[in-house]
């Protein structure tokens, strides 16, 4: 059986990978994190979801979470 994948995961270009450092815009505030964990195409829609860390804060103090590709923007 053919690996099928939806029209808007193959025009997805997958420019954020893991090591990565991001900004997520939350509001007024912008939250500075590092990307830990690529979960793939799983979210809703075949959204791209990625695993982040926030940068500045103690890594014991710092959950994991989970974010859409779509709302990260690149460090460069």
């Amino acid at each position: 059986m053919a690996n099928k994948r939806s029209k808007s995961q193959k025009q997805m270009p997958k420019t954020i990978k893991v090591g990565d450092r991001v900004v997520l815009h939350l509001g007024p505030k912008d939250v500075f994190a590092e990307v830990v964990e690529d979960r793939g195409f799983i979210g809703k829609g075949g959204r791209q979801l990625l695993g982040i860390r926030r940068l500045g804060v103690s890594p014991e103090l710092s959950e994991p979470y989970e974010v859409p590709a779509e709302e990260l923007e690149l460090i460069k």
